[in-house]
């Protein structure tokens, strides 16, 4: 039986696809620079919107590659490897949105940047009890990578955190028993409170968007697969990723701009 792992910061993601998925990728080409060069003039001569989508989906998969290599530098950071790759194809998407094809660059040399800092904000936000600013989490990072001793000591300005099971007195009370709020309400009841407001923040995606993502991270059901939901729309699971990953994008981008 396969094991579900939660994703921090993008829901579930089934531990046996992960494989799947790195297996598929060694069947995909790598993208070359003269194969670049005649998506870019597709890109630049008036496209019609089929033309589009089949441009990004070549360029997203033709360097997903890429995104697994950057990925790995970051093993033993704090998060899962599925979970690192899943931050750098939100990078990789976001790049793609914002690419000029006009300036004559290589996409991924423009891309690094997005991959990186999404896969730094996802460590700095949820690997960590505390959030650590994404510098700090690169500097870590670097620090492991060249085997620097006592990584801590080094930060020792950084803030700590303490376990909410430890004795604070002789009775051995539990600081857990002093800070438990027995009165909050409970995620399920709050979820249910707020479909409104969720289902309005939905509402910058389309009807399949909408209906990838709620069937994937669960919202109205039990959690659902890559490949089941593909298998529903004719599509592919790596399609389905994309998808998936890209209405990520568009969400974020909506909630920046609501706190704006």
């Amino acid at each position: 039986m396969n094991k579900k792992i939660v994703m921090k910061n993008t829901g579930y993601i089934n531990q046996g696809e992960i494989k799947h998925y790195l297996k598929d990728l060694r069947k995909l080409d790598v993208l070359t620079v003269e194969r670049e060069k005649e998506l870019a003039e597709i890109m630049l001569s008036d496209p019609t919107p089929e033309q589009i989508a089949s441009v990004e989906s070549e360029m997203v998969t033709g360097n997903l590659r890429f995104v697994i290599h950057v990925a790995k530098g970051y093993l033993n950071s704090g998060l899962d490897i599925s979970d690192l790759i899943a931050e750098g194809n939100v990078g990789l998407l976001r790049a793609l949105e914002d690419f000029d094809w006009a300036k004559g660059n290589r996409f991924i040399s423009y891309a690094v940047h997005w991959i990186t800092q999404s896969i730094l904000q996802a460590l700095g936000d949820h690997a960590r009890t505390i959030r650590y600013p994404a510098n700090v989490v690169q500097e870590v990072t670097r620090m492991r990578k060249q085997d620097v001793q006592d990584v801590d000591s080094s930060l020792h300005n950084l803030p700590r955190t303490a376990s909410i099971s430890r004795p604070i007195n002789s009775d051995g009370d539990e600081m857990l028993v002093v800070i438990k709020n027995d009165t909050a309400d409970h995620p399920d009841s709050m979820f249910n409170e707020n479909r409104d407001t969720i289902s309005e923040m939905l509402g910058v995606l389309d009807e399949r968007e909408r209906s990838i993502v709620s069937d994937y991270f669960g919202l109205y059901d039990e959690p659902r697969t890559l490949v089941d939901i593909g298998e529903e729309w004719n599509l592919t699971n790596e399609r389905i990723r994309q998808i998936k990953e890209k209405s990520i994008v568009k969400l974020r981008d909506s909630i920046r701009k609501r706190r704006s």
